[in-house]
Protein backbone atom coordinates (compact mmCIF):
# COMPACT_ATOMS: atom_id res chain seq x y z
CA UNK A 1 0.00 0.00 0.00
CA UNK A 2 2.81 2.36 0.93
CA UNK A 3 4.61 1.52 -2.34
CA UNK A 4 1.46 2.27 -4.34
CA UNK A 5 1.05 5.59 -2.53
CA UNK A 6 4.68 6.52 -3.22
CA UNK A 7 4.32 5.59 -6.89
CA UNK A 8 1.16 7.67 -7.20
CA UNK A 9 2.87 10.59 -5.46
CA UNK A 10 5.85 10.37 -7.81
CA UNK A 11 3.53 10.20 -10.81
CA UNK A 12 1.63 13.25 -9.58
CA UNK A 13 4.86 15.20 -9.05
CA UNK A 14 6.06 14.15 -12.52
CA UNK A 15 2.83 15.31 -14.16
CA UNK A 16 2.91 18.62 -12.31
CA UNK A 17 6.54 19.19 -13.27
CA UNK A 18 5.64 18.52 -16.93
CA UNK A 19 2.88 21.11 -16.67
CA UNK A 20 5.28 23.62 -15.14
CA UNK A 21 7.60 23.10 -18.10
CA UNK A 22 4.94 24.05 -20.65
CA UNK A 23 4.25 27.69 -21.50
CA UNK A 24 1.07 28.84 -23.21
CA UNK A 25 0.40 32.01 -25.22
CA UNK A 26 -0.98 34.92 -23.22
CA UNK A 27 -3.51 36.98 -25.16
CA UNK A 28 -4.93 40.30 -23.99
CA UNK A 29 -6.91 43.33 -25.15
CA UNK A 30 -3.61 45.07 -25.85
CA UNK A 31 -2.98 43.21 -29.12
CA UNK A 32 -1.89 45.70 -31.79
CA UNK A 33 -3.84 45.44 -35.05
CA UNK A 34 -1.70 46.24 -38.09
CA UNK A 35 -3.88 47.17 -41.06
CA UNK A 36 -1.85 46.17 -44.12
CA UNK A 37 -4.66 46.33 -46.67
CA UNK A 38 -3.52 49.54 -48.43
CA UNK A 39 -0.13 47.99 -49.14
CA UNK A 40 -1.47 44.70 -50.48
CA UNK A 41 -3.13 46.16 -53.57
CA UNK A 42 -0.43 48.26 -55.23
CA UNK A 43 2.99 49.84 -54.87
CA UNK A 44 3.02 52.96 -52.75
CA UNK A 45 6.38 54.42 -53.78
CA UNK A 46 9.44 53.55 -55.87
CA UNK A 47 12.15 51.87 -53.78
CA UNK A 48 14.54 54.80 -54.21
CA UNK A 49 12.02 57.12 -52.55
CA UNK A 50 12.27 55.38 -49.19
CA UNK A 51 16.03 54.65 -49.18
CA UNK A 52 17.89 57.32 -47.25
CA UNK A 53 21.41 56.27 -48.24
CA UNK A 54 23.55 53.46 -49.58
CA UNK A 55 25.99 52.91 -46.75
CA UNK A 56 28.35 50.52 -48.50
CA UNK A 57 28.78 48.12 -51.41
CA UNK A 58 30.84 45.06 -50.46
CA UNK A 59 32.01 42.88 -53.40
CA UNK A 60 32.86 39.46 -51.95
CA UNK A 61 36.33 38.30 -53.03
CA UNK A 62 36.16 35.72 -55.81
CA UNK A 63 38.65 32.86 -55.56
CA UNK A 64 38.44 29.14 -56.30
CA UNK A 65 37.84 28.39 -52.62
CA UNK A 66 35.50 31.31 -51.90
CA UNK A 67 33.05 30.85 -54.79
CA UNK A 68 29.52 31.29 -53.42
CA UNK A 69 27.11 28.67 -54.76
CA UNK A 70 23.38 28.89 -54.15
CA UNK A 71 23.33 31.53 -51.39
CA UNK A 72 20.97 30.45 -48.60
CA UNK A 73 21.68 32.92 -45.81
CA UNK A 74 23.80 35.93 -44.91
CA UNK A 75 24.79 37.27 -41.46
CA UNK A 76 26.64 40.58 -41.19
CA UNK A 77 28.45 41.79 -38.06
CA UNK A 78 30.82 44.69 -37.36
CA UNK A 79 33.82 42.55 -38.40
CA UNK A 80 32.65 39.65 -40.54
CA UNK A 81 30.16 38.46 -43.14
CA UNK A 82 29.00 34.84 -42.91
CA UNK A 83 27.52 33.20 -45.99
CA UNK A 84 25.68 29.88 -45.92
CA UNK A 85 25.68 28.35 -49.38
CA UNK A 86 25.41 25.10 -51.31
CA UNK A 87 28.97 23.93 -52.00
CA UNK A 88 29.08 20.79 -54.12
CA UNK A 89 26.72 18.31 -52.51
CA UNK A 90 26.62 19.91 -49.07
CA UNK A 91 25.75 23.17 -47.35
CA UNK A 92 28.78 25.17 -46.27
CA UNK A 93 29.72 28.37 -44.39
CA UNK A 94 32.10 30.96 -45.84
CA UNK A 95 33.58 33.81 -43.78
CA UNK A 96 34.58 37.18 -45.29
CA UNK A 97 35.60 40.37 -43.53
CA UNK A 98 33.36 43.42 -43.90
CA UNK A 99 35.46 44.64 -46.85
CA UNK A 100 34.71 41.39 -48.68
CA UNK A 101 38.14 39.76 -48.20
CA UNK A 102 37.90 35.96 -48.03
CA UNK A 103 38.86 34.57 -44.59
CA UNK A 104 37.98 30.87 -44.68
CA UNK A 105 35.44 28.21 -45.54
CA UNK A 106 34.51 25.72 -42.81
CA UNK A 107 35.99 22.35 -43.77
CA UNK A 108 33.85 19.37 -44.60
CA UNK A 109 34.32 16.20 -42.57
CA UNK A 110 33.83 14.57 -39.17
CA UNK A 111 36.89 15.98 -37.44
CA UNK A 112 37.03 18.78 -34.80
CA UNK A 113 35.59 21.96 -36.25
CA UNK A 114 34.49 20.26 -39.46
CA UNK A 115 30.92 19.96 -40.70
CA UNK A 116 29.20 17.37 -42.86
CA UNK A 117 26.59 19.86 -44.02
CA UNK A 118 25.32 23.04 -42.32
CA UNK A 119 21.58 22.78 -41.65
CA UNK A 120 21.34 26.11 -39.81
CA UNK A 121 23.65 29.01 -38.90
CA UNK A 122 23.17 31.79 -36.35
CA UNK A 123 25.33 34.34 -34.55
CA UNK A 124 25.21 35.59 -30.96
CA UNK A 125 26.09 39.29 -31.10
CA UNK A 126 26.64 39.47 -27.33
CA UNK A 127 29.23 36.69 -27.03
CA UNK A 128 30.43 36.95 -30.66
CA UNK A 129 30.03 33.20 -31.13
CA UNK A 130 29.01 31.58 -34.42
CA UNK A 131 26.77 28.51 -34.11
CA UNK A 132 26.52 25.98 -36.94
CA UNK A 133 24.01 23.14 -36.72
CA UNK A 134 25.36 20.08 -38.49
CA UNK A 135 23.45 17.48 -40.51
CA UNK A 136 24.56 14.79 -38.03
CA UNK A 137 22.31 16.55 -35.44
CA UNK A 138 25.23 18.18 -33.62
CA UNK A 139 26.08 21.84 -32.98
CA UNK A 140 29.52 23.39 -33.58
CA UNK A 141 30.58 26.62 -31.86
CA UNK A 142 33.19 28.95 -33.38
CA UNK A 143 34.84 32.25 -32.51
CA UNK A 144 33.83 35.07 -34.82
CA UNK A 145 36.97 34.52 -36.95
CA UNK A 146 36.08 30.85 -37.51
CA UNK A 147 38.32 29.27 -34.86
CA UNK A 148 36.65 26.13 -33.50
CA UNK A 149 35.53 26.19 -29.84
CA UNK A 150 33.54 23.03 -29.10
CA UNK A 151 30.91 20.61 -30.33
CA UNK A 152 27.62 19.57 -28.72
CA UNK A 153 25.79 16.39 -29.72
CA UNK A 154 22.31 16.61 -28.17
CA UNK A 155 20.64 14.92 -31.17
CA UNK A 156 17.75 17.39 -31.29
CA UNK A 157 18.72 19.66 -34.16
CA UNK A 158 16.32 18.52 -36.83
CA UNK A 159 15.26 22.12 -36.59
CA UNK A 160 13.97 25.15 -38.37
CA UNK A 161 15.48 27.88 -36.25
CA UNK A 162 17.57 28.58 -33.15
CA UNK A 163 17.76 31.80 -31.12
CA UNK A 164 20.17 32.56 -28.27
CA UNK A 165 18.30 33.77 -25.17
CA UNK A 166 19.68 34.96 -21.84
CA UNK A 167 20.28 31.56 -20.22
CA UNK A 168 19.99 29.16 -23.14
CA UNK A 169 18.30 28.77 -26.52
CA UNK A 170 14.92 28.96 -28.19
CA UNK A 171 14.54 26.21 -30.79
CA UNK A 172 11.95 25.54 -33.48
CA UNK A 173 11.94 21.80 -34.17
CA UNK A 174 10.04 20.01 -36.91
CA UNK A 175 8.19 16.86 -35.77
CA UNK A 176 7.90 14.55 -38.79
CA UNK A 177 5.49 12.17 -37.10
CA UNK A 178 2.95 14.92 -36.39
CA UNK A 179 3.51 17.29 -39.32
CA UNK A 180 4.04 20.20 -36.92
CA UNK A 181 6.68 22.42 -35.41
CA UNK A 182 7.44 22.76 -31.71
CA UNK A 183 9.08 25.68 -29.95
CA UNK A 184 11.31 24.49 -27.11
CA UNK A 185 13.56 26.14 -24.55
CA UNK A 186 17.02 24.65 -23.98
CA UNK A 187 19.57 25.45 -21.30
CA UNK A 188 23.16 26.50 -22.08
CA UNK A 189 24.11 22.82 -22.56
CA UNK A 190 21.30 22.30 -25.10
CA UNK A 191 19.17 20.30 -22.67
CA UNK A 192 15.40 20.77 -23.07
CA UNK A 193 13.85 22.67 -20.15
CA UNK A 194 10.37 23.54 -21.42
CA UNK A 195 8.03 23.63 -24.39
CA UNK A 196 5.86 26.48 -25.66
CA UNK A 197 2.28 25.54 -26.48
CA UNK A 198 1.12 27.41 -29.61
CA UNK A 199 -2.51 27.62 -30.75
CA UNK A 200 -3.56 24.94 -33.22
CA UNK A 201 -3.66 25.95 -36.88
CA UNK A 202 -6.50 24.83 -39.18
CA UNK A 203 -4.10 22.99 -41.47
CA UNK A 204 -0.66 21.45 -41.67
CA UNK A 205 2.03 23.75 -40.26
CA UNK A 206 4.19 25.17 -43.04
CA UNK A 207 6.83 26.45 -40.64
CA UNK A 208 7.46 28.07 -37.27
CA UNK A 209 10.30 30.50 -36.78
CA UNK A 210 11.97 32.16 -33.81
CA UNK A 211 13.73 35.50 -34.31
CA UNK A 212 16.12 37.52 -32.20
CA UNK A 213 16.10 41.18 -33.21
CA UNK A 214 17.91 43.79 -31.10
CA UNK A 215 17.28 41.87 -27.89
CA UNK A 216 13.64 41.05 -28.65
CA UNK A 217 12.54 37.48 -29.32
CA UNK A 218 9.68 36.78 -31.71
CA UNK A 219 7.78 33.64 -32.73
CA UNK A 220 5.92 33.63 -36.07
CA UNK A 221 4.25 30.98 -38.26
CA UNK A 222 3.02 30.70 -41.82
CA UNK A 223 -0.79 30.39 -41.97
CA UNK A 224 -0.96 32.36 -38.72
CA UNK A 225 -1.38 36.14 -38.93
CA UNK A 226 -0.25 36.63 -35.34
CA UNK A 227 3.20 37.59 -34.06
CA UNK A 228 4.18 36.42 -30.59
CA UNK A 229 6.84 37.86 -28.32
CA UNK A 230 8.90 35.65 -26.04
CA UNK A 231 9.78 36.71 -22.51
CA UNK A 232 11.69 34.72 -19.88
CA UNK A 233 8.51 34.07 -17.92
CA UNK A 234 5.83 34.13 -20.64
CA UNK A 235 4.92 34.31 -24.35
CA UNK A 236 2.47 37.01 -25.43
CA UNK A 237 0.45 37.75 -28.54
CA UNK A 238 1.56 41.26 -29.55
CA UNK A 239 0.62 41.89 -33.21
CA UNK A 240 -2.21 40.74 -35.46
CA UNK A 241 -1.86 41.30 -39.21
CA UNK A 242 -5.08 42.48 -40.82
CA UNK A 243 -5.28 42.28 -44.61
CA UNK A 244 -7.49 40.95 -47.42
CA UNK A 245 -9.22 37.68 -46.62
CA UNK A 246 -8.10 34.48 -48.29
CA UNK A 247 -9.29 30.92 -48.04
CA UNK A 248 -7.48 27.61 -48.10
CA UNK A 249 -8.51 25.32 -50.96
CA UNK A 250 -6.65 22.07 -50.43
CA UNK A 251 -7.00 18.36 -51.00
CA UNK A 252 -9.10 16.56 -48.38
CA UNK A 253 -6.26 14.10 -47.90
CA UNK A 254 -3.77 16.77 -46.91
CA UNK A 255 -2.39 14.62 -44.09
CA UNK A 256 -0.67 12.36 -46.62
CA UNK A 257 1.03 15.26 -48.43
CA UNK A 258 4.66 15.96 -47.84
CA UNK A 259 5.98 19.34 -46.76
CA UNK A 260 6.71 20.71 -50.24
CA UNK A 261 3.67 19.30 -52.02
CA UNK A 262 1.29 20.83 -49.50
CA UNK A 263 2.74 24.30 -49.83
CA UNK A 264 2.82 24.10 -53.62
CA UNK A 265 -0.84 23.09 -53.73
CA UNK A 266 -1.80 25.80 -51.26
CA UNK A 267 -0.30 28.54 -53.43
CA UNK A 268 -1.65 27.05 -56.65
CA UNK A 269 -5.19 27.13 -55.30
CA UNK A 270 -5.04 30.69 -54.06
CA UNK A 271 -6.53 33.41 -56.20
CA UNK A 272 -4.08 35.83 -57.75
CA UNK A 273 -3.67 38.83 -55.47
CA UNK A 274 -4.54 36.91 -52.30
CA UNK A 275 -1.54 36.61 -50.02
CA UNK A 276 -0.38 34.53 -47.09
CA UNK A 277 2.10 35.68 -44.45
CA UNK A 278 5.38 34.01 -45.48
CA UNK A 279 7.08 34.31 -42.12
CA UNK A 280 10.54 33.16 -43.15
CA UNK A 281 11.28 36.87 -43.53
CA UNK A 282 9.94 38.98 -40.67
CA UNK A 283 12.17 41.70 -39.26
CA UNK A 284 11.96 44.74 -37.04
CA UNK A 285 14.12 47.82 -36.60
CA UNK A 286 13.67 50.93 -34.46
CA UNK A 287 11.35 52.51 -37.01
CA UNK A 288 10.20 49.70 -39.31
CA UNK A 289 8.64 46.27 -39.39
CA UNK A 290 9.23 44.18 -42.51
CA UNK A 291 6.87 41.37 -43.58
CA UNK A 292 7.06 39.01 -46.54
CA UNK A 293 3.93 37.67 -48.24
CA UNK A 294 3.46 35.07 -50.95
CA UNK A 295 0.70 34.60 -53.50
CA UNK A 296 -0.07 32.43 -56.52
CA UNK A 297 2.99 31.16 -58.45
CA UNK A 298 5.06 32.17 -55.42
CA UNK A 299 5.13 35.86 -56.24
CA UNK A 300 6.54 37.69 -53.24
CA UNK A 301 5.52 41.03 -51.77
CA UNK A 302 7.54 42.85 -49.12
CA UNK A 303 5.63 45.22 -46.82
CA UNK A 304 7.34 47.91 -44.76
CA UNK A 305 5.34 49.23 -41.80
CA UNK A 306 6.52 52.49 -40.22
CA UNK A 307 5.79 52.09 -36.52
CA UNK A 308 5.69 55.75 -35.52
CA UNK A 309 3.45 57.06 -38.28
CA UNK A 310 1.51 53.87 -39.12
CA UNK A 311 2.30 54.40 -42.82
CA UNK A 312 2.99 51.35 -44.95
CA UNK A 313 4.72 50.70 -48.23
CA UNK A 314 5.05 47.56 -50.36
CA UNK A 315 7.24 46.34 -53.18
CA UNK A 316 7.41 43.42 -55.56
CA UNK A 317 9.81 42.49 -58.30
CA UNK A 318 9.95 45.29 -60.89
CA UNK A 319 11.68 44.71 -64.20
CA UNK A 320 15.00 46.49 -64.76
CA UNK A 321 14.81 48.88 -61.82
CA UNK A 322 16.64 50.23 -58.78
CA UNK A 323 14.70 47.65 -56.76
CA UNK A 324 17.09 44.98 -58.07
CA UNK A 325 20.01 46.78 -56.41
CA UNK A 326 18.44 46.61 -52.94
CA UNK A 327 16.64 43.27 -53.10
CA UNK A 328 16.80 40.45 -50.58
CA UNK A 329 16.24 42.60 -47.52
CA UNK A 330 16.92 41.73 -43.89
CA UNK A 331 17.51 43.97 -40.88
CA UNK A 332 21.01 43.66 -39.46
CA UNK A 333 20.62 42.75 -35.79
CA UNK A 334 23.27 45.18 -34.56
CA UNK A 335 22.70 48.00 -37.08
CA UNK A 336 19.41 49.64 -36.22
CA UNK A 337 17.35 50.73 -39.20
CA UNK A 338 19.97 49.30 -41.55
CA UNK A 339 19.06 46.76 -44.22
CA UNK A 340 21.09 44.77 -46.68
CA UNK A 341 20.55 43.53 -50.19
CA UNK A 342 22.43 41.12 -52.44
CA UNK A 343 23.46 41.78 -56.02
CA UNK A 344 24.27 38.77 -58.17
CA UNK A 345 26.61 40.14 -60.88
CA UNK A 346 25.04 37.98 -63.61
CA UNK A 347 21.79 39.77 -62.84
CA UNK A 348 23.48 43.09 -63.66
CA UNK A 349 24.53 41.91 -67.11
CA UNK A 350 22.16 39.04 -67.88
CA UNK A 351 19.61 39.52 -70.66
CA UNK A 352 16.58 38.89 -68.48
CA UNK A 353 14.11 40.61 -66.20
CA UNK A 354 16.65 40.88 -63.38
CA UNK A 355 18.95 43.07 -65.43
CA UNK A 356 19.52 46.47 -63.82
CA UNK A 357 18.99 49.42 -66.14
CA UNK A 358 22.16 51.14 -64.88
CA UNK A 359 20.32 54.23 -63.64
CA UNK A 360 21.15 55.95 -60.35
CA UNK A 361 17.88 57.54 -59.12
CA UNK A 362 18.23 60.29 -56.53
CA UNK A 363 22.03 59.83 -56.83
CA UNK A 364 21.96 57.23 -54.06
CA UNK A 365 24.92 55.34 -55.55
CA UNK A 366 28.28 57.10 -55.16
CA UNK A 367 30.87 57.28 -57.93
CA UNK A 368 32.74 54.46 -56.18
CA UNK A 369 29.55 52.37 -56.04
CA UNK A 370 29.01 52.85 -59.75
CA UNK A 371 32.65 51.89 -60.36
CA UNK A 372 32.22 48.66 -58.35
CA UNK A 373 29.14 47.74 -60.38
CA UNK A 374 30.83 48.66 -63.66
CA UNK A 375 33.89 46.51 -62.86
CA UNK A 376 31.85 43.47 -61.73
CA UNK A 377 32.08 40.38 -63.94
CA UNK A 378 29.19 38.01 -64.55
CA UNK A 379 30.85 35.09 -62.75
CA UNK A 380 31.98 37.15 -59.73
CA UNK A 381 30.76 36.50 -56.21
CA UNK A 382 27.71 38.44 -54.98
CA UNK A 383 27.95 42.07 -53.91
CA UNK A 384 26.45 42.97 -50.52
CA UNK A 385 24.54 46.29 -50.43
CA UNK A 386 24.10 47.91 -47.02
CA UNK A 387 21.60 50.76 -46.88
CA UNK A 388 19.35 52.76 -44.58
CA UNK A 389 15.69 53.64 -44.96
CA UNK A 390 14.33 57.10 -44.30
CA UNK A 391 13.09 57.96 -40.83
CA UNK A 392 9.72 58.83 -42.33
CA UNK A 393 7.93 57.54 -45.44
Amino acid sequence: MVKKFCLCLLLFVFIQSCKLNEKTIISSNDVIELDLNPAMEKYNKPMEDIVQSIEKLVPLETTEESIVGDMLDCIITDEYIYIKDIYGNYSSVIIFDTNGKFIMRLKQGNGPGEIISASYVFYDYNTEILYVANSDLSMNLYKNNGDFIKKYSPNIFDMNDVVKISDGFLVSQYMNTKNEFKIMELDSNFVKTSEIKLPKLPLYERGTFAYSIDGNYWIVRTLDNNIYKYYDDSVKLIYHLNYSDYEYIVNDHIEVYNYAQYYTDLLRNMEDGKYIFENSDFQESDDYMLFRFATKYYRLKYVYYHKKSGKIWSKQFIKKSFYNIVSGNTVLNNHKNTFYGVIIPERIFGDNDWRWDGKNPNNLLSDNDMKILKNAKEDDNPIIVIYKLKDEI
